[in-house]
């Protein structure tokens, strides 16, 4: 095959294929489509609705979040809720209405209600709420809280309440619990300082035997506590006794714990919960916010109004047989006497605690568990000293002079001695001892009586240290009653100076006027009676100026005495007095702290014969003739013949005198005003009025003994000062006072017997709580979070104990 030839068939060969080609193309075009429109369709049939499922599950993916966001956000209302358990329990109290809670930073809303509670008590172990024992003490119109408030009958004897009597609580009676066992270690009235971090000094239950003073932040661990000085809290002093609602400075476990060992005491004694304080002998528990303590340790005014708290928590044991169960406070019951009166500071013997018509109570009784049962022994044998804060009449407490005003003795007798006239004030209740003060008596800084009075409130002391030297004396009072003498007063100094005012008798008495009277029966016909009165004589003020030109004072009058003095007409026509009075008489004195009568009255007055002519015998006159060529003649002329007068009647002067102890000053003429100007004359016979006699003098009795409070709450700064006695108070033969003027929060309120009650009224059963409130121990609550704008919610039911320590969930359901 020549070239062009297989050139030729190449091109045709190739012409072929392309046709054979184009022709295949045309074809896999058509399949192409096919295959695009089949994916299209497959494309339709599944990946739309995987995208629409995939959309789907993103949309319910977002909702899901937003369901768990609110619903954590309804949980975290409820956990909050539970984070403050004893905010819970003291906020969710009524079960008709819901109460709103503290939420989360999310917008929910928390709110609860008390499904049911458990008191401490039921009724059938509820005494009477309140008691008051001594006769004439009322409560049934104060505001006590509780239904049950009992107070004596009209006219009670002391023992009236002995009938209601139990040693164990129960409902409708008078609940006198029994001492608890007290373990016999004495423990340091100082306390004990926890190592830091801890700020907080703690005690520890047994004795004490020293008085404590708390003005910082302290602990009283769980158990029983016996006093024999007070426990005192003052400004800045923040103090909760025994574990419970509210919480302290430390635990129980963390005071015995964390204590140093070098510190720690010998036995620790801490029991159950909550605390037990039996108060003996001159205890008392005082809370007192207008006082603390400086750094030095001494008690100062609060001016800086710093609070006192005081909080003892209700004591719980796990042995029924323990004594102190559910009491806060008790005192040692009975009365401490000599065995022999002759030796008031021999052996002592203990009894029932006996004032007539004022108190009685049984002496107290010590419970000692022995397994699941109790016996009982007198607490004397157990080294417990009955309280002394009762109302059995006691010694005097200490007089206080209120004023002193130093003097110089009357120019008379010028020693240039000084002298004092001292007052004093006079005694209440408490101050008296129950007991009538038969005596005062004043001595100088040697211990040298310087006047006494029979219970006058003030005195003149002289012979004092001359006062040109300007020397000082102190002077001291002590009052006595059937007990004995009191402690002295507070000394005070006194300094009599050259210029200071003269000590005088009073000026005289005026407007002396007398009647005739006669007695009921009928008078003696050699007796007549007279009727007198006057006015009480004006004082000489400070620095009036008398006689020498001296400045007089003059001490209040002791005694008046009156003079009588016959008067007859003379033979001129003109009334005479006989020079000398006659030995009828009558004197009225000062009693005790009344001052002198103004009035007296003469019975034995001889009858007056007023007929003319027989009265005494005329004078004769005296003439003095002038000479006339001498000095004058005096010569006298009896009328002639003899002649006589005529009686008129009486008259009558009277004169004060101030009292003055017996030295060289008492006869000064000084002491003894001027007499009075005459009285009117009247003959007394036949008289027409009525003798009245002066009532005679009686010694008064002492109003019953007004002892210091055995609980004594003084919160008087607008501050926040708290008290709160959560158990029950003891106190029968004590007293419980309470001043709260501005309303801070007290609340005696585990229920109290106490012999007598002195509580500020003004904030009486609002901030102030006395009596009885059954204490909820545990509470079953409803705690109920919702989100607004969601219907999302949280339903949780749960048991809270008062003390916030145990929380028991129930159920809890958020949908």
């Amino acid at each position: 095959m020549t070239g062009l030839q297989a050139r030729g068939d190449e091109l045709m060969t190739g012409n072929i294929d392309r046709q054979r080609y184009d022709r295949q193309r045309t074809q896999d075009r058509g399949s192409a489509m096919i295959m695009v429109l089949v994916f299209t369709i497959i494309s339709a049939l599944i990946v739309i609705p995987m995208l629409t499922y995939a959309m789907t599950v993103l949309r319910v993916n977002s909702v899901s979040v937003e369901k768990r966001e609110d619903l954590e956000a309804v949980r975290g209302g409820a956990r909050v809720a539970v984070s403050d358990p004893v905010a819970l329990f003291q906020t969710c109290t009524s079960q008709s209405s819901f109460a709103t809670l503290p939420t989360p930073a999310v917008d929910s809303f928390t709110q609860c209600r008390q499904i049911s509670e458990v008191g401490v008590t039921d009724e059938l172990t509820i005494p009477y709420s309140s008691v008051a024992l001594q006769p004439g003490e009322q409560i049934s119109s104060q505001n006590f809280t509780g239904m049950s408030q009992l107070e004596p009958p009209v006219d009670a004897a002391e023992g009236w309440w002995l009938g209601d009597l139990e040693s164990e609580p129960v409902a409708n009676s008078i609940w006198l619990p029994n001492l608890p066992e007290v373990d016999g270690t004495l423990q340091s009235s100082d306390g004990h300082e926890l190592p830091d971090p801890y700020e907080c000094r703690v005690f520890f239950p047994g004795r004490y035997t020293e008085p404590i003073v708390l003005a910082e932040t302290a602990y009283f661990a769980s158990g029983s506590y016996y006093f024999e000085e007070s426990v005192t809290v003052l400004g800045g002093g923040d103090v909760v006794a025994g574990f419970g609602l509210e919480p302290g400075c430390v635990s129980d476990l963390q005071a015995f714990s964390d204590i140093d060992d070098s510190a720690a005491p010998d036995r620790f004694n801490i029991d159950g919960l909550g605390a037990t304080f039996v108060l003996g002998s001159d205890a008392r528990l005082i809370v007192d916010d207008s006082k603390t303590l400086d750094a030095a340790g001494d008690v100062v005014d609060n001016n800086t109004n710093e609070p006192a708290k005081f909080w003892i928590n209700q004591r719980y044991v796990q042995n029924a047989a323990d004594g102190g169960a559910r009491v806060s406070i008790m005192t040692v019951n009975g009365d401490t006497d000599p065995i022999d009166a002759a030796v008031p500071d021999g052996p002592s013997s203990v009894s029932d605690l006996q004032v007539p018509g004022v108190v009685l109570v049984p002496q107290s009784q010590v419970q000692i568990a022995q397994g699941d049962t109790a016996t009982t022994e007198l607490a004397s044998s157990r080294d417990f000293v009955p309280s002394t804060h009762t109302a059995e009449p006691t010694v005097p407490r200490a007089p206080i002079i209120t004023s002193v005003h130093p003097l110089g003795e009357p120019r008379s007798h010028d020693g240039r001695s000084g002298a004092a006239f001292i007052e004093w004030a006079a005694p209440t209740g408490g101050e008296s001892g129950g007991s009538t003060i038969t005596k005062y008596e004043v001595f100088d800084q040697n211990g040298v009586s310087k006047c006494i009075t029979d219970g006058a409130l003030h005195c003149t002391v002289i012979d004092l240290p001359e006062m040109d030297l300007n020397q000082s004396t102190t002077l001291t009072l002590m009052a006595t009653n059937a007990l004995g003498d009191s402690d002295p007063s507070a000394p005070v100094s006194v300094q009599v100076t050259g210029d200071a005012d003269r000590l005088a008798a009073t000026q005289a008495p005026t407007n002396v006027v007398t009647e005739q009277a006669a007695l009921e029966a009928g008078p003696p016909p050699d007796q007549q009676p007279a009727s007198i009165s006057w006015d009480a004589p004006e004082q000489w003020p400070a620095g009036e100026y008398g006689p020498f030109n001296d400045p007089w004072f003059s001490p209040p009058v002791s005694q008046y005495d009156v003079q009588v003095y016959r008067v007859y007409e003379d033979h001129l026509g003109d009334l005479q007095t006989e020079e000398a009075p006659m030995a009828e008489t009558c004197t009225t004195a000062s009693f005790r702290d009344q001052p002198a009568p103004t009035t007296c009255l003469i019975n034995n007055l001889p009858p007056l014969d007023t007929t003319p002519g027989m009265g005494p015998e005329t004078v004769p006159e005296v003439l003095e003739v002038l000479a006339s060529d001498g000095p004058p003649v005096v010569v006298a002329v009896a009328p002639e013949p003899a002649q006589f007068g005529t009686w008129v009647g009486y008259t009558f002067t009277v004169t004060a005198s101030i009292p003055i102890t017996e030295s060289h000053v008492t006869t000064s003429p000084f002491m003894t005003s001027a007499s009075s100007a005459q009285s009117n004359a009247i003959a007394v016979f036949n008289g027409t009025g009525t003798a009245v006699p002066a009532e005679p003098n009686v010694v008064p009795e002492a109003p019953p003994y007004v002892p210091d409070p055995v609980v004594d709450i003084r919160l008087s700064n607008a501050e926040t000062s708290e008290a709160r006695i959560a158990g029950y108070t003891s106190i029968p033969q004590g007293r419980l006072h309470i001043t709260n003027p501005n309303g801070n929060d007290v609340k005696v309120n585990g229920g109290i017997v106490a012999g007598t009650y002195d509580i500020d009224s003004s904030t009486f059963g609002t901030s102030t709580i006395v009596g009885f409130q059954n204490t909820v121990l545990q509470r079953t609550v409803q705690v109920i979070t919702t989100l607004p704008g969601s219907n999302r919610s949280s339903t949780m039911t749960l048991q809270i104990n008062a003390n916030g320590a145990d929380v028991a969930v129930n159920s809890w359901v958020t949908q």
